[in-house]
């Protein structure tokens, strides 16, 4: 009689974890699809921490299951991965590929720390390297015009002006591209 009632009790306690485990699930849903709505942009406070790492992992490495995901991001268990995913899918920037059973970017967006970056391929580079890159081959092609026509081209005063404003751009462009570097999540 005794254990045919503490098997009772145990499942009555299960019972009433799946039912609270549901509503605190409903209740996140609700909360998730409250912060995106039709024609609005995404909140910033979706993509931070694990969602960003996993919306970056999915943005740079395309599809991918959640055993893949929780794998290379190192995350304690697949059940992380599962919820970050879950948390993604209720804003619409994931979807699951039924036939295979992975995830991938149904919608790109730029929020919070992705607005520093710009995709080249599947590559999320920071915006400043690009313009790091204009800065760079500005300044090698007047170190070579300077080379190339000696005195005539150091004396003009437009010359030094430029040579100086690519010098500044350059190492604000360095300084800048190697912050945002270590802004992108791990």
């Amino acid at each position: 009689m005794k254990t045919k009632e503490k098997l009772e009790e145990k499942e009555e306690a299960q019972e009433v974890t799946v039912e609270l485990i549901e509503k605190e699930t409903q209740l996140t849903k609700r909360e998730m699809t409250a912060k995106i709505k039709p024609g609005k942009s995404l909140d910033t406070d979706i993509l931070q921490g694990k969602s960003l790492q996993v919306y970056w992992h999915l943005l740079e490495n395309g599809a991918a299951s959640i055993r893949e995901i929780h794998k290379a991001l190192g995350f304690s268990s697949p059940g992380v991965a599962y919820y970050q995913i879950k948390k993604l899918m209720a804003t619409g920037i994931i979807a699951k590929d039924e036939e295979t059973d992975q995830y991938f970017l149904h919608e790109k967006t730029k929020v919070g720390v992705l607005n520093l970056y710009t995709n080249v391929g599947n590559l999320l580079i920071p915006r400043f390297s690009i313009y790091l890159a204009v800065c760079l081959v500005g300044f090698i092609i007047c170190l070579i015009s300077a080379l190339v026509w000696g005195d005539q081209f150091n004396v003009h005063p437009g010359t030094v002006f430029l040579l100086i404003f690519l010098t500044i751009g350059t190492i604000a462009c360095i300084y800048e591209s190697r912050k945002t570097w270590k802004l992108k999540p791990n």
